[in-house]
């Protein structure tokens, strides 16, 4: 009957939260069921012992000890007030489980002495201040650091007032930061007179906050003197070593025994773009190439098995785009009992290196120049034909006609041009596996499996073909090649043989085509010349016709007349192995191009010792820009010392040059030509042959008949 008057005098949230009791002449009449549960005694059994259960003598407005059924001790906070129910005076008794809170407030008093004590023997100075940043707290380390000032002396103070004069105005800066809710973290030199050397302190600080305001300052002083004086020291040798520093950045990863990432160096975020996180918690195989995942952790393997140190080396995935090339160290991590824990994985970036091995290894099987297989690599096919057991086996054999001629006449550049041109016409005659090497100077080979007769006649025809198409595309670079082939047909027959049967039906072609092929070269160098000489223009026609003239008048035999014919055609012949650049430049040649174009003689000299025709005037292509004073070249001859034919080709040539247009100037009136001929004479040109020149000219008039 009471429990129901006080239930309908109290709130349902009092009779479900708080433990609630009445007691009458020390007798408890009502107890709520949180009460009950929270004892688990019965109301019978709570009035049996209510002393030992309640401690009912010691409560007025206090906590109390509550002991459960269970014999656990509980604290509770009672409240009491007399009240009149059905007319009696009780005592209402409301009381708050605080056995929780009163465990939690223990922790934190255990806590907070913890932390008490962490603070006042870390070897570090730890300090807060106030709102204007004057210090409010110091750790006792504060003493030491700057002895023999006490803790009280900094309270009140602010940080600057400590700091070198010369870092004061940054000081102050840092922390007028920090006060506007930005964190510092710098490095000041320290005013302490009773310091003999000058020390330095780095102070980090963060803003203390208080509902949205900053209240103050926490931080924490180290003393880096060391550093600062070690940085110094480094400073010195800094050239030296940069260079060190530079190649020390590698990459640290340790994992466990999984192979699980557990720490990443921030060099990985450096090098491959990678920030921590995306690294941690994951197989330190998740990014390495698929082709070498396998092999990378079959090498961790090893290391976890052996406890063996072990070097490997795998493409790794960049964070955007690509691969870089590894070298890994991997060591086992071990416990004081030589226990595996995990493994350290030290990488660095080779991907030069390996780049550099590449190409050295494309470099010793291929030709530099063409890109071609190479004579070494060729060979270790054929050895390795040798000691399978392939039929069919066709070999093809090809040497480029006139390459030494070229090289004589028009340089190895040209030379270097004609292989390149054979190069690509063999090559792009075959499939991309067939297997083609330049096995010598102007030599390559075709080494086809599977091939029969047919097959081979079909390639030669497509070289050959090749080459009349460079030829109508490139004139200039006129091309030809003899090719041997030879096929084992099925039978056992030595590589080496097969070989040597190509080679040999090679060189007969060769001897069979020698004299067409070196006329061809010389029509193609004519035609070139054409070109670079303005022969096209008429220019051998007119000396031809003043050579005649000439001839007439100083009674030259009509065989030297026939030769200087000859001599008009080619005696700028060398020129086919003069860059275009230079004979068509507009503005004065340099020094380096004079001496230059000067070798036209006698790259035109040698030219001419190929064609027997033409190796009777050879002496005076050689000689033709010789001068009357000795002062032309290429062996300053003077005077007489110069053959005749040259003396009347220097008159002759020179005036049909200033009298015709070239591109770099227009040409000049006959009557000018004749001034300068006449100013030279004597120094450039024999005097007496100008004289008889100049009356032939005049005689006509000015012009050439």
């Amino acid at each position: 009957m009471a429990g129901d008057q006080l239930s309908s005098c109290l709130s349902a949230d009092l009779l479900i939260d708080k433990l609630i009791f009445i007691l009458e002449d020390d007798q408890i009449i009502y107890a709520n069921d949180k009460l009950l549960e929270v004892t688990g005694y019965t109301l019978r059994e709570l009035n049996e012992n209510p002393g030992g259960i309640l401690s009912l003598n010691e409560f007025n407005n206090c906590a109390i000890q509550v002991k459960t059924k269970s014999g656990q001790a509980r604290e509770v906070k009672i409240t009491t007030e007399n009240i009149q129910l059905l007319g009696q005076s009780v005592t209402l008794a409301v009381g708050i489980d605080i056995t929780d809170f009163a465990i939690l407030k223990n922790e934190l008093a255990d806590t907070e002495k913890k932390y008490q004590t962490l603070v006042e023997n870390i070897n570090e100075v730890i300090f807060l201040t106030d709102d204007q940043g004057c210090f409010t707290y110091m750790s006792p380390e504060v003493e030491k650091l700057f002895f023999p000032a006490k803790i009280d002396d900094f309270y009140g103070h602010s940080i600057a007032e400590f700091i070198h004069p010369a870092d004061r105005k940054t000081a102050l800066k840092d922390k007028k930061l920090v006060l506007k809710g930005e964190k510092m973290n710098s490095v000041y030199r320290v005013s302490n007179i009773n310091r003999e050397k000058e020390y330095y302190l780095r102070i980090s600080g963060r803003p203390l906050f208080e509902k949205g305001r900053v209240t103050g300052i926490a931080g924490i002083c180290f003393d880096v003197t060391e550093q600062k004086n070690a940085e110094k020291t480094l400073q010195e040798s800094e050239q030296l070593l940069r260079g060190i520093t530079d190649n020390m950045l590698d990459m640290i990863c340790t994992t466990d025994t999984e192979g699980i990432c557990r720490y990443i160096s921030p060099s990985y975020r450096t090098i491959l773009g990678y920030k921590t996180g995306d690294l941690l918690g994951k197989s330190f195989t998740n990014n390495i190439h698929p082709d070498d995942s396998g092999y990378a952790f079959s090498a961790f393997l090893a290391v976890t098995q052996t406890k063996i140190s072990k070097r490997f080396e795998y493409r790794y995935r960049l964070s955007k785009k690509g691969y870089l090339w590894l070298e890994t160290i991997a060591n086992p991590l071990l416990d004081d009992n030589q226990e595996l824990t995990g493994v350290i994985l030290s990488s660095r970036d080779i991907t030069e290196r390996k780049q550099m091995e590449e190409q050295l290894k494309y470099l010793s099987l291929h030709d530099n120049l063409t890109g071609l297989y190479n004579r070494t690599y060729f060979e270790q096919e054929m050895n390795r034909l040798q000691k399978g057991r392939f039929s069919l086996i066709g070999i093809i054999v090809c040497d480029i006609d006139g390459l030494k001629f070229i090289n004589d006449t028009q340089g190895h550049n040209a030379g270097d041009t004609l292989i390149i041109s054979a190069a690509k016409a063999i090559r792009s005659s075959f499939r991309a596996e067939d297997m083609v090497a330049r096995i010598g100077g102007d030599e390559f080979a075709v080494l086809l499996l599977n091939c029969d007769s047919r097959t081979m006649e079909k390639a030669c025809l497509r070289i050959r073909q090749n080459i009349t198409n460079h030829n109508k595309e490139t004139p200039e670079c006129f091309l030809s090649i003899s090719i041997g082939y030879a096929i084992n047909s099925g039978e056992k027959v030595s590589v080496t043989d097969l070989f040597k049967e190509a080679d040999n039906k090679m060189y007969k072609e060769k001897v069979y085509n020698s004299q067409s092929t070196r006329s061809a070269v010389i029509r193609a160098m004519m035609e070139s010349l054409e070109i670079i000489d303005f022969a096209a223009e008429g220019h051998v026609d007119r000396l031809q016709s003043l050579i005649k003239n000439m001839a007439e008048v100083i009674e030259l035999p009509k065989g030297k007349v026939m030769d200087m014919y000859l001599l008009a055609q080619f005696h700028d012949i060398g020129k086919v192995g003069i860059s275009a650049d230079i004979l068509f430049k507009q503005g004065t040649l340099t020094p380096e191009e004079l001496v230059e174009i000067r070798r036209h003689s006698e790259i035109g000299h040698r030219i001419v010792q190929y064609i027997p025709d033409l190796i009777r005037i050879a002496d005076w292509i050689l000689k033709h820009h010789e001068w009357w004073n000795g002062e032309g070249y290429p062996f300053g001859l003077k005077g007489e010392e110069i053959p005749l034919e040259c003396r009347i080709m220097a008159i002759v040539d020179a005036y049909d040059s200033m009298t015709s247009d070239r591109p770099y100037r227009k040409a000049l009136p006959p009557e000018d030509a004749v001034t300068e001929l006449l100013r030279c004479s004597g120094t450039q040109f024999d005097p007496v042959l100008v004289d008889k020149f100049v009356e032939i000219i005049r005689r006509n008039q000015y012009k050439i008949p």
